[in-house]
């Protein structure tokens, strides 16, 4: 006897797929929670793909949040567009060719969330807030 059930497996693919996008936003909004705030812009410049198949890519944009994530090494800093460098210090302007940076502290704002228990905890969350369907 035959028995198909491909409607049973698009119905749980599909419901798969739900789950992975709650779970992606849950685990979004609990790293956006985490992040550093001098700005917004780190935060929300969050973009999510759906790549298929029940897999989320979570992406931030700024071009700096993988040196705030991550830290950065001592290293210098020196002129783009001018021959010098301008900033305040103490209310005082100050130019210089060259300026050493001490470097950063690794926040981990970021990759310090997306530990697969983390991950597992949010799909969790993201099925008891779904509940079961109908398929």
């Amino acid at each position: 006897m035959a028995v198909d059930v491909s409607a049973l497996v698009s119905g749980v693919q599909r419901y798969a797929d739900m789950i992975a996008g709650d779970a992606t936003r849950i685990m979004r909004d609990r790293i956006q929670g985490g992040a550093p705030r001098k700005t917004s812009f780190m935060r929300t410049s969050d973009t999510v793909t759906n790549l298929g198949r029940g897999r989320r890519r979570l992406e931030f944009a700024a071009d700096y949040a993988s040196y705030v994530d991550e830290g950065t090494p001592p290293h210098q800093i020196r002129p783009r567009n001018a021959r010098v460098l301008r900033f305040r210090v103490g209310g005082k302007t100050v130019f210089a060719r060259v300026v050493n940076h001490p470097g950063t502290k690794p926040t981990k704002w970021f990759s310090g969330e997306s530990e697969q228990s983390d991950w597992t905890r949010d799909c969790q969350q993201a099925v008891e807030r779904r509940g079961t369907v109908k398929v």
